[in-house]
């Protein structure tokens, strides 16, 4: 049940980054929205989606610090 809501919480967060996806906080957010559902991809073992959020989690990482 509590993961349920987690992984919710992940969702949220990646509904929210795109309008603000050109600033600070909406990378962020869709860092953190990545790398809970990225927990959702491993507990269910869909590989191509953890290798998915993994490269996107990169490519946001990379525009927010470089």
């Amino acid at each position: 049940m509590i993961r349920k809501f987690i992984y919710s919480i992940g969702t949220a967060f990646m509904i929210i980054a795109p309008p603000i996806i050109d600033t600070p906080h909406g990378k962020l957010a869709a860092i953190m929205g990545l790398g809970i559902l990225t927990a959702q991809a491993i507990d269910i073992r869909a590989w191509n989606l953890v290798i998915l959020n993994l490269a996107g989690m990169g490519g946001y990482f990379y525009a927010l610090f470089i």
